[in-house]
């Protein structure tokens, strides 16, 4: 069953994060992208230490939009890379503790054509298309282990930012649910983990949309922008809503 083979590839995950974390003493080579690149990208090579060293380098901050090669390069570069945060998959259950908890509902309409569309939307990553936000790969397909990277514009600065997909779920029942989960590798300016679900609850025929999310910063320059990236993370929350309620109703 695919939801079973979805539970080892999650389990394997978590293990092997657990391993990489014991592993961190060795250093390796890793490609670094230069801050403040131009827009073709720059990458020099830098040792990576322990996970508490990892966690005070900056993602990739660029003062213009990057091309396709250069966030191509990035991706490539956080492939091999181990979540940045302990508590992989605690969207599950309940949130670390010392981090930030968010969580926005929204109801999209009624009915399981509603439900239907809204699951359309979220794997074409429509809660992203915000203008000021942008996936890629374009269309990335919502598989356990895939990487994106979440492209943002702050003010005059690009920021990318890179996180891997360790769970998908499609339920049927009283309750339909379906939903994916992220986490975020080092290059990210935050470190946790963010769930998005669309569900459907038969008893009402309510149709709901939902983000969770656990995070706190991972850089230096994050921490001391602390309320600012709160800030961006209530924006996001709002419009993600708003975008999904858009899309799913102009299917209609």
């Amino acid at each position: 069953m695919a939801l079973t083979k979805r539970r080892r590839d999650f389990e394997q995950l978590i293990n092997d994060s657990r391993l990489e974390r014991q592993r961190a003493c060795r250093d390796t080579n890793v490609l670094r992208p230069s801050l403040l690149a131009g827009a073709a990208g720059g990458y020099h090579a830098s040792p990576r230490g322990s996970a508490k060293r990892s966690e005070s380098i900056d993602p990739m901050i660029l003062a213009r939009r990057p091309n396709d090669r250069t966030i191509a390069r990035f991706l490539d570069s956080q492939a091999g890379q181990r979540f940045s945060y302990e508590a992989v998959g605690a969207t599950a259950h309940s949130a670390p503790a010392g981090f930030l908890v968010q969580r926005t509902r929204s109801e999209l309409g009624t009915g399981a054509e509603v439900f239907a569309r809204a699951k359309i939307c979220l794997q074409q990553w429509q809660q992203f298309r915000l203008g000021w936000l942008r996936v890629f790969p374009d269309g990335a397909p919502l598989e356990v282990g895939g990487v994106v990277a979440i492209l943002a514009r702050v003010s005059m600065l690009w920021s990318l930012n890179a996180c891997r997909i360790l769970e998908v779920v499609d339920e049927a029942g009283p309750l339909h649910r379906f939903e994916f989960v992220y986490g975020t590798l080092p290059d990210h300016a935050a470190k946790g983990e963010e769930r998005f679900l669309v569900e459907w609850d038969t008893t009402d025929n309510r149709v709901w949309f939902e983000i969770y999310s656990f995070s706190r910063p991972n850089q230096l320059a994050t921490r001391l922008a602390s309320p600012l990236m709160r800030k961006l993370q209530r924006r996001f929350c709002r419009e993600s809503s708003e975008a999904m309620y858009a899309a799913v109703t102009a299917r209609t």
